[in-house]
């Protein structure tokens, strides 16, 4: 798992409670029962040597702009997959061709794309190793983001703290 915030976490349970093994990678240290952890760019080539599916959840930032490329992919391990349900800019799509031309990769689900809608002559339409979905991998539950926006609405109102707030020196 590449990136742990909010939707990372979703993923980590789901995957952990149906008995998958589980490593992340995250710019700062975390530590999570049962969950092997990477942080740091100087983790990221050991983190990827122990990765057979690799699942992007990062937020899109200066760092994190093309991570996945021939380099990354080129450290996974064999026949390894790509999920990418965080943002299109972290894929460097000639880039995935290649590695699935030359069997670095077995596969990909690609969910976010660089332009999107995906345009109808783009290759990734066509490549057999690639699944595509239409920029869904995050529902929107109305009755809970209802409630969620009128409980932080009531927050500022009472001149309480708000979560969820974006640090702009982060990206995210």
């Amino acid at each position: 798992m590449l990136g742990l915030g909010v939707i990372g976490q979703h993923v980590v349970d789901a995957l952990k409670a149906l008995g998958y093994p589980v490593s992340t990678w995250t710019r700062t240290p975390r530590n999570i029962d049962g969950v092997t952890a990477f942080s740091g760019a100087e983790s990221f080539d050991e983190f990827l040597s122990h990765t057979r599916i690799l699942i992007n959840v990062l937020p899109l930032t200066d760092q994190t702009q093309g991570i996945l490329n021939a380099r990354t992919f080129s450290k996974l391990l064999p026949d390894a997959y790509l999920i990418n349900m965080a943002r299109g800019g972290h894929l460097i799509d000639d880039d995935l061709i290649q590695a699935l031309e030359q069997k670095k990769l077995v596969g990909a689900l690609l969910d976010v794309f660089t332009v999107e809608p995906l345009p109808s002559e783009h290759p990734f339409w066509h490549h057999e190793a690639i699944q595509i979905t239409p920029h869904i991998s995050g529902m929107t539950i109305i009755p809970e983001t209802v409630r969620q926006l009128s409980e932080k609405i009531n927050a500022l109102e009472n001149g309480e703290a708000v979560s969820g707030l974006v640090r702009r020196d982060l990206g995210y």
